[in-house]
């Protein structure tokens, strides 16, 4: 019997969820979701999202996470200025790597829920953490007490500023200032939570504070509202209508627009300036302190995309924004003690425009660089995709492929059984082409769709590149995938997409020789060159052995599987010269 039926198909050593969410967005991903009904039930109880917590990976993150929620859990003594438990973190770290899932994650947990804690709690206690160890204690020490009783918990507002978030902020939308990006997200989830709008913006301030000039002034304003000088025909109204407006509309937007008409009341009619905040600080920390007052123990801003959203700001806008920064993570944060909690995510360092003050710093946002030990990036993608259920089985696998290819020797048994059933490039490859293609799903998402059909074909193979291939531009059960993937190679690579489709036509249309008695073969060595090419990461081509590798198919794949490295090499040598002859989109390089 050949060693080849000692191998256990896929399905019998691993197991796979039936669905992962593969692009995190934190607007989407800390509340639990599901329908609009849901959603909105969800932030009403500050209801967690399970998935976000349960596919996370503790460990590559421990230390931030250490930090940040020791920090949420803290005691908040108003009266205390000598020991502030606000701060502010940047995290940097490259696409790809998890930053929108570490954010999401961080707001889940600050929610309190007790539910997903509980999960927490599961997690680190399968990864034998103790008391002192696991991130559970900050939950049992502090935010477990600042989300129950007449505490309405950490408020959590997000804002997602370039991207799937935010769409087209910062880059159509440039007029307007960070701040009333932040004040709009602390309203939107407000209004999700409570059911009635909170006043943030100046004139809605002014709009509650005129109650008490409304004895004072009620006759004046009445004229200034049909005045034809401030106002037209078709905007001027009975000041009884107006204070309807003001008092009883649940319409922030309504609010808004009765208090810049105060607004130009005072400046304007009475040529006076009225005593409220307006710069930055101010206005800010009047939105703190009227979260504290309505029952919250504290703000925690999550702010993903920081960098991208500054790259398309005017250097004016730049140091306005960068500003709001300081006066939140420092101003706010060390100067007032006030319990606001700021996390900034970037996909690069952030360049102070303001001179010796640099905004990076522990006192301000605290720089993390996340997942610069390369490794962690791969421990957790895998474990969203897969878990190894019988990691003693996997050695026939090891066996059979090292006799018949370089790679496993060259990497070993360990790595091997690391990133089981993948074959190690093929997700650096994947990566890279995601990076490229904006519209197109994560890398995660094709390793997982693939697994999941491989394993229903109970296949005893390796995972290799053009396998994944197949589901970035073939695969048909999610039309939404489909479109995207194909449309993204299509569009941004039209010309080599072109080309791949000509070269498999030839190889297709072969009446003899080896393009026609090993089309298949043939097809995968075109895919895993496209996609190499696409992802830019070989730009002088691969080696025969490369190739070998990546394809991954014995030259008796069908028949056995005996041929040896030699015989593989041999073999593959052979079909890459006829690809070179026949298919002119193959080349071999200095050829």
């Amino acid at each position: 019997m050949s060693d080849l039926f000692k191998r256990q198909t896929l399905d019998q050593l691993c197991d796979v969820p039936d669905d992962i969410i593969d692009v995190y967005v934190v607007e989407r991903h800390i509340w639990q979701g599901g329908t609009i009904d849901v959603e909105a039930e969800s932030k009403k109880k500050r209801r967690a999202e399970p998935r976000t917590v349960k596919d996370f990976l503790i460990d590559p993150v421990r230390s931030l996470l250490n930090d940040v929620l020791r920090q949420l859990a803290a005691p908040y003594d108003p009266s205390s200025k000598a020991n502030p438990i606000g701060q502010g973190w940047w995290i940097q770290a490259e696409f790809g790597s998890g930053k929108s899932h570490l954010l999401s994650f961080i707001g889940a947990l600050a929610l309190g829920d007790k539910k997903v804690w509980d999960t927490v709690n599961d997690l680190e206690t399968k990864n034998k953490k103790g008391k002192r160890e696991s991130i559970y204690q900050f939950y049992d020490s502090g935010l477990a007490k600042k989300s129950t009783g007449k505490s309405k918990g950490v408020f959590v507002a997000v804002k997602t500023l370039v991207g799937q978030g935010g769409g087209t902020i910062g880059v159509t939308d440039t007029g307007r200032k960070l701040t009333e990006y932040i004040l709009d997200a602390v309203q939107d989830q407000y209004h999700a939570e409570n059911g009635k709008p909170i006043s943030v913006y100046p004139v809605e301030v002014l709009a509650d504070r005129f109650e008490s000039d409304l004895d004072l002034y009620h006759k004046p304003l009445g004229k200034f509202l049909k005045d034809p000088k401030f106002f037209d025909e078709e905007e001027q109204e009975e000041v009884d209508k107006f204070l309807d407006d003001l008092r009883h509309s649940k319409s922030q937007t309504v609010r808004r627009d009765c208090g810049q008409k105060l607004w130009r009341f005072y400046k304007e009619y009475l040529k006076t300036t009225p005593d409220i905040p307006m710069e930055a600080e101010a206005v800010l920390k009047h939105m703190v302190e009227t979260l504290l007052a309505a029952g919250y123990e504290g703000l925690l801003l999550i702010m993903d995309e920081v960098s991208l959203f500054m790259k398309n700001r005017t250097e004016e806008q730049r140091v306005e924004d960068e500003k709001t920064l300081v006066v939140l993570s420092n101003r706010l944060a060390k100067t007032h003690c006030l319990p606001v909690w700021t996390i900034c995510s970037a996909q690069q360092a952030l360049e102070s425009k303001m001179g010796v003050k640099n905004i990076i710093a522990n006192d301000r946002l605290k720089n993390v660089a996340l997942l610069q030990d390369e490794s962690n990036f791969y421990d957790i993608v895998l474990s969203r995709v897969r878990t190894v259920t019988k990691p003693e089985s996997i050695e026939p696998y090891f066996a059979d492929y090292a006799k018949g290819f370089t790679w496993p020797a060259a990497i070993g048994t360990e790595k091997f059984n690391r990133f089981f059933p993948f074959y190690p490039p093929a997700i650096d490859v994947l990566k890279a082409v995601s990076y490229n293609l904006t519209t197109l799903r994560s890398s995660v998402h094709f390793m997982h769709q693939t697994l999941k059909t491989q394993r229903k074909a109970k296949s005893n193979e390796l995972i290799t590149l053009w396998q994944m291939f197949d589901d970035v531009v073939s695969y048909e059960e999610d039309p939404s995938g489909t479109t995207a993937g194909i449309a993204a190679i299509s569009s941004k690579f039209n010309d080599e997409y072109k080309a791949y489709q000509a070269g498999r036509r030839i190889i297709g249309q072969a009446t003899k020789g080896r393009l026609k008695v090993y089309a298949s073969r043939c097809e995968k060595i075109l895919k895993t060159l496209f996609l190499y090419y696409i992802a830019k990461m070989q730009p002088n081509g691969l080696s025969v052995e490369e190739i070998m590798n990546s394809v991954m198919e014995w030259a008796d794949h069908d028949k056995g599987q005996k041929a040896d490295v030699k015989d593989n090499l041999d073999h593959y040598e052979v079909l890459l010269d006829e690809l070179a002859k026949e298919v002119p989109q193959v080349k071999k390089v200095g050829k």
